[in-house]
């Protein structure tokens, strides 16, 4: 089959992921391009150009997707991030035309482009507090505020998720996000280094397990799913 609107695009796929779409087992289809340039990425081949010269075609992935419907669940639209690319609207029907249920990862820094889109369940990254988003290359605050309110009144199945990052994510930060996310499902992740944006980044040390694991036990007390990546 043809998807003459996505001529051109590439996507990259992890063709199966147990984390990625609560309580499924999902492919995960990446949209290389980002307006964030956080230090602590870990899908740093997908932030700017340059992008890997292995992504797929859309009509690659949906062949994948066609032959693994007896297996997978569900598909998770991730990046970089997914609502920059304009045919996004189109790119869900699609994959729903394959009979999947669609989950959208975003960090809510284009609201407007966000309320556009219905995927099956969101999944907002909140960097940190709205205020110090300038550290992350894009003064973006009063739009993430709005998507956070958007996403909490759209009645669409959601969940928020903070990256605990020592100079970026401090405690006086998780306060302000646990206020913002009250009532919402929130998961923390801890921090890890390695293949990151930022060379510098990649020695840095995460917090100490214990510590992080003390951090979810006070944030996050129901969620029974304790993240360390």
């Amino acid at each position: 089959m043809d998807y003459p609107l996505f001529e051109g695009c590439r996507f990259g796929l992890e063709k199966v992921s147990m984390n990625d779409y609560p309580g499924l087992v999902a492919a995960v289809l990446f949209i290389p391009g980002c307006n964030l340039r956080c230090p602590y990425c870990h899908n740093a081949s997908l932030v700017e150009r340059p992008f890997p010269d292995d992504l797929l075609s859309f009509a690659e992935a949906a062949a994948y997707l066609r032959k693994r419907k007896n297996v997978l669940g569900g598909v998770c639209l991730s990046g970089g991030e997914p609502t920059l690319f304009a045919p996004l609207p189109e790119l869900i029907a699609a994959v729903r035309g394959l009979g999947y249920p669609v989950k959208l990862d975003t960090n809510g820094t284009l609201p407007d482009r966000l309320a556009a889109v219905r995927p099956d369940f969101i999944a907002m990254d909140i960097k940190t507090s709205p205020q110090k988003y300038g550290r992350l290359g894009y003064e973006c605050g009063d739009a993430v505020l709005k998507s956070i309110e958007w996403i909490r009144t759209s009645g669409i199945p959601h969940q928020f998720r903070t990256t605990v990052v020592p100079g970026i994510t401090e405690t006086d930060d998780l306060d302000t996000i646990a206020g913002l996310t009250a009532g919402s499902p929130w998961v923390l992740h801890n921090f890890r280094n390695g293949n990151v944006l930022d060379p510098a980044y990649r020695n840095r040390l995460p917090l100490p397990d214990a510590e992080f694991r003390e951090l979810v036990r006070r944030y996050t007390p129901d969620d029974t799913s304790l993240v360390i990546f």
